[in-house]
C-alpha cells in the first residue's frame, strides 16, 4: 500500500515485488490486514458496482478498495503500531506452519499475542459447559486447557486443548494443537501436531512425523507437523 503523509491512500498493489516505501520510513513498506471500514452508502455503492462486472473476482484486496482508489474516493489508512511507532503484532496463519506457530506461541513464557491482557479482551463464544476435570492425574506445563475437558491420566507440555477433549490413560500430549471434542484413547503419544475436531485417535497411536503409528489419514507439513483433518475415523475393516 501506497500512502501520503497523512495517511490517505495513494496505490494499493497485490503483492508487488519492490513496494513503495512508507513517507519518511525508506527501508519499511505496508501491507494490508485485510480489515476495512466502510460508511454504509460507500460500501452499498462499491458492492452494487461490483456485482455488475463479470470479470471482477469480488475480492476486496483486489477489486474494490482498488476500484475504488482509481475512481478517487477518500481512503485513509490506520498504522497498527503502538504509541512509539513499533508495528504491533500481526502474522498471517493461512498456511498449517504458521497457524500451529501461533498457537505454540500463545503458551510460550512471553506470548506475543497474550490472551490474559485485560486491556484487549478477546471476543469469542463462551459455551455453558462444565469446568474441565482431572480423574485421576495430570501432569501439565506451559499448555491452555478449555473447558468441559475430561483427562484420565496424561502428561501436557506446551500444548493448546480445545473444548470438550476426552483424553485417556497413560497419554503424552506435547506441542501439540487438540481441537474441540477430540477423543484420546489410552497409551497414546503425540508430539508437534494438529488434531482437528471431532476425531478419535485410537488406543496405542504415536502421532509424530518421526515415529508414526496411526492407521488413518493424515498430512505432514514442511516443518514436521502432523495434520490429522476434521471427524476422520480409522478404517476399522468393517
Amino acid at each position: 500500500m501506497e500512502i501520503d503523509k497523512t495517511r490517505k491512500l495513494t496505490g494499493f498493489k497485490e503483492k508487488p515485488k519492490d513496494p513503495v516505501s512508507i513517507p519518511d520510513r525508506e527501508d519499511e513498506a505496508l501491507i494490508s490486514g485485510g480489515m476495512y471500514m466502510f460508511t454504509a452508502p460507500a460500501m452499498v455503492d462499491a458492492l452494487n458496482l461490483d456485482m455488475t462486472i463479470k470479470s471482477s473476482k469480488h475480492d476486496f484486496g483486489k477489486n474494490v478498495i482498488p476500484r475504488m482508489l482509481r475512481k478517487k474516493k477518500q481512503i485513509y489508512v490506520h498504522l497498527f503500531q503502538d504509541e512509539q511507532g513499533a508495528p504491533k503484532h500481526w502474522c498471517d496463519i493461512g498456511l498449517p506452519d504458521a497457524y500451529f506457530e501461533a498457537n505454540m506461541d500463545l503458551v510460550s513464557v512471553n506470548p506475543k499475542f497474550n490472551l490474559h491482557n485485560p486491556d484487549w479482551p478477546w471476543r469469542t463464544l463462551n459455551t455453558s459447559t462444565f469446568p474441565f476435570k482431572i480423574v485421576f492425574h495430570l501432569e501439565c506445563r506451559s499448555s491452555i486447557i478449555s473447558d468441559g475437558c475430561i483427562f484420565d491420566d496424561c502428561r501436557l507440555y506446551h500444548a493448546v486443548i480445545g473444548s470438550g477433549v476426552r483424553i485417556g490413560s497413560n497419554v503424552d500430549v506435547s506441542d501439540a494443537v487438540i481441537m474441540d471434542d477430540v477423543e484420546i484413547k489410552n497409551n497414546v503419544r503425540i508430539h508437534r501436531a494438529i488434531i482437528d475436531k471431532g476425531n478419535i485417535i485410537p488406543e496405542g497411536s504415536v502421532i509424530d512425523a518421526n515415529c508414526m503409528n496411526y492407521d488413518g489419514e493424515y498430512e505432514i507439513t514442511e516443518s514436521g507437523v502432523v495434520i490429522i483433518a476434521r471427524n476422520y475415523e480409522p478404517w476399522t475393516g468393517e
